[in-house]
């Protein structure tokens, strides 16, 4: 370990014309990949730094204070061989693990580096033959890793290692014949398990993308698959705050490229797709994404570039959660290169984004995004009875996360609900026993306290129980909500235990039902239905007491654009597994009294053969056919029955269709070949007890020869095969196939202090454990 002057070159600050500031960084030393914001403060850059003398590529971390100072660098190790550091993650007690590739005599492998909050290495490891990838928390304190394996045909490698620097389980996916299968991106889920995406190549046809949700222990819990007509890739995945997920990468209809966003369900149902930037010129947008990072309100940050010769800028990207382009920047070098690699929310607001550039190559970003915060619920003359619970709504733009208070007073005095939640803009508040009619809520920004809103009128809390009362928010009229899609309706209720939910479309004439009985929480999810029309109304009625309703005040409308009939299960994107069963789902007009025939294609929609009967309702169990194609679909339709059969037979209907929707293709597969192992990439070295005072017990699985260094890097110990110990290293037992245990008893010359522990095998890999000696 060394530790670096460093040098800090300029600071800018620049308004923009879409309303947000920017500020950049650039650094004297190595080369950005990732950066943290630390849980005691300030940040960390992770990288590497190139050594011209003796020592090549190396680690290099960079610490950082709230403004973004430098406090010291370090690189690691001192070592001829090279080392490139890609990611960084803090465990508990505020320690960091560091990983990245090491590569000695052209054999690359996975290596990690755990350090403390100054930088001192407690252990490293080194995994067997493949090269990193990613990383992120993992669950249990330590991290997941994902790296590839060129021995095993190009697989994806993912292995947990605990905070001590042991295995904890491991997977191998793909391996199938002579296709190749690559990772890019892993996330640890909010709502447990994990998240990667991922690209495959068949050995002959397009290469497609997909992403993989596994569990705690990196068991697949389902697979969500890509494939259009063009090369594709999925460079990165995160998760949004409805536990969907959200995927950027890029893809190649001609000769450029074009940026690629995929939304996805959290069961990985592909919701939409949206392609950015197709063009020649580097001034006009990004059109290759490298990182996606998603907010609470459902949008999203990207750093992509526009990779043609002679382009050398980076691009930050903010969208809403449609996909839309709220604002772009475009930060550039002249006469270099500049390349973001990695985005991050900032605890204290915005957001910034790390990478390097030609000239100096460490180089940070920081965007404060324009901030506010709007209630609206309660927002005047509600009446909420103690000990309830209620659900308060707000509205915010660039906001991470949020204070909550109340005030009984007017707004004299605040009392404190939550100093610090995740901006889901909305919340369950289980109202306080301080009765008054004065009441005010107050949202703020937890980052930036003058960021706020208040309701604009007093709401009441009261002991007693209030008269039943129900008033509609959403939809209050002239919202446009697209049939298919899914809407919040939202209400406040006082005194309501349950309500029923029912929809117009002729201004109240007629009702139809949406729910018949639901918890008055204040808010539903509702599919909207298919129907075009502008005086659609929604009504909120008390189950206890039909008197007690309310309805929008004015008329919304609901557009249908699309099909007839819309189909929901399965979505583009989807594989669908042989033998497998799946519940085809769609939704259409007047569905109580339809027929509907279901039939497939195996060869892409120029026949439809395979009928699988006539449905009254609107949803069908399939069996998915033993066929492997790239090119299934799926038909539904319904016909005029004066044409038709009838609905009374079992048989395809004749005549022409009323409606029909003719689902993308899907491909048919086998189950995806996932491979599983008991800890095969790392090797285990342990020592015990540590501290010690006598004699130390190195244990170590593997073949491996033994090194113990001081702190100035000279070898103290050396054990290369169990003939050649000596009294103060002696071998305890080595009959077990791959165990080695040693006893180290330092001898007089060897002072207390600290020592670190390093092991070899004969493929290559390491592993180093920190050793404290007390006399």
């Amino acid at each position: 370990m060394r530790v670096i002057m460093v040098f800090v070159f300029t600071f800018i600050l620049i308004s923009i014309s879409v309303g947000q500031t920017y500020w950049e960084r650039r650094y004297g030393y190595g080369s950005a990949q990732d950066i943290i914001a630390c849980s005691s403060g300030g940040y960390i850059l992770c990288g590497s730094y190139y050594d011209s003398g003796d020592y090549g590529w190396e680690y290099q971390i960079l610490r950082l204070n709230e403004s973004y100072d430098s406090l010291w660098i370090m690189t690691f190790p001192d070592s001829p061989d090279n080392e490139l550091g890609k990611r960084i993650v803090e465990i508990a007690g505020g320690k960091f693990i560091i990983g990245g590739n090491h590569t000695d005599s052209d054999t690359m492998m996975p290596y990690f580096i755990c350090i403390d909050s100054i930088g001192e290495i407690l252990w490293t490891q080194t995994l067997r033959g493949g090269e990193f990838v990613d990383m992120c928390p993992s669950h249990y304190g330590g991290v997941v890793v994902m790296f590839g394996d060129i021995e095993l045909r190009d697989t994806i490698n993912i292995v947990e290692i605990s905070e001590e620097g042991d295995s904890l389980w491991g997977k191998t996916f793909g391996a199938i014949y002579e296709d190749s299968y690559y990772g890019y991106d892993i996330d640890m889920c909010f709502d447990g398990g994990y998240i990667f995406a991922g690209r495959y190549i068949p050995s002959s046809g397009e290469p497609e993308c997909f992403i993989m949700r596994l569990d705690d222990n990196g068991d697949s819990l389902w697979f969500a698959h890509y494939r259009i007509p063009w090369d594709v890739l999925f460079r990165s995945v995160s998760q949004c705050s409805d536990s969907g997920f959200v995927c950027a990468g890029r893809c190649m209809p001609v000769a450029m490229p074009m940026g690629l966003v995929v939304r996805y369900s959290k069961t990985g149902s592909r919701l939409w797709e949206r392609r950015y930037g197709l063009g020649y010129d580097p001034e006009d947008w990004a059109n290759a994404f490298w990182d996606v990072l998603t907010d609470s309100s459902g949008g999203f940050w990207i750093i992509g570039s526009h990779p043609i010769i002679g382009c050398n800028d980076a691009w930050l990207l903010r969208f809403d959660d449609d996909g839309d382009t709220l604002w772009s920047i475009r930060f550039t070098e002249e006469g270099g290169r500049t390349a973001l690699q990695t985005v991050i929310q900032n605890p204290d607001g915005g957001i910034l984004a790390a990478g390097w550039t030609s000239t100096y190559p460490t180089y940070l970003v920081g965007v404060i995004e324009e901030q506010s915060i709007e209630i609206i619920l309660p927002n005047g003359g509600e009446i909420w009875e103690i000990r309830t619970v209620h659900n308060v709504f707000w509205e915010s733009d660039g906001i991470a996360n949020v204070t909550i208070e109340y005030s009984t007073d007017g707004g004299g005095t605040w009392l404190e609900i939550e100093s610090s939640i995740l901006n889901s803009e909305h919340y369950e508040w289980t109202i306080p026993s301080t009765p008054s009619d004065n009441c005010l809520l107050k949202i703020s920004d937890a980052a930036n306290p003058a960021v706020f809103d208040i309701s604009n009128e007093p709401f009441e809390i009261t002991s007693s129980s209030p008269s039943p009362e129900i008033t509609v928010i959403s939809p209050n009229g002239g919202e446009i909500w697209i049939s298919g899609s899914e809407q919040i309706i939202r209400w406040n209720s006082t005194g309501v235990d349950n309500v029923s939910i029912d929809y117009s479309i002729n201004s109240g004439m007629e009702w139809i039902s949406i729910i018949d009985s639901t918890l008055s929480n204040g808010f539903f999810e509702w599919i909207i239905p298919v129907h075009n029309s502008t005086n659609c109304l929604v009504r909120i009625t008390d189950i206890d007491m039909s008197s007690v309703s309310d309805m929008s005040d004015v008329e919304f409308e609901i557009d249908n654009t699309s099909p007839s009939i819309i189909l929901i299960n399965p979505t583009e994107g989807d594989t669908l597994l042989i033998d497998s069963t799946i519940i085809i789902t769609w939704i259409y007009d007047e569905i109580d009294d339809t027929v509907f025939q279901v039939l497939y294609s195996l060869d892409d929609g120029e026949t439809f053969p395979y009928f699988e009967g006539l449905v009254e309702g609107s949803s069908y169990e399939w069996t998915v056919p033993d066929f492997e194609t790239d090119v299934c679909r799926i038909k539904i339709c319904t016909l005029d029955s004066t044409t038709g059969s009838g609905k009374e037979t079992f048989s395809p209907m004749d005549g022409e269709p009323i409606a029909e929707v003719i689902s993308p293709p899907f491909p048919i597969r086998h189950s995806v070949n996932i491979k599983h192992f008991h800890k095969p990439f790392i090797f285990s070295l342990k020592t015990d007890p540590n501290p010690f005072n006598s004699s130390c017990k190195i244990t170590v699985n593997g073949n491996a020869k033994i090194d113990i260094y001081d702190l100035q890097g000279n070898v103290v110990e050396r054990f290369t095969s169990p003939n050649s110990a000596n009294d103060s290293l002696v071998v305890a037992s080595v009959e077990m196939s791959t165990i080695q245990t040693f006893i180290w008893k330092p001898d007089e010359s060897i002072s207390s202090g600290i020592y670190f522990v390093t092991a070899r095998i004969e493929d290559g890999r390491t592993a180093t454990r920190k050793l404290m000696f007390i006399r």
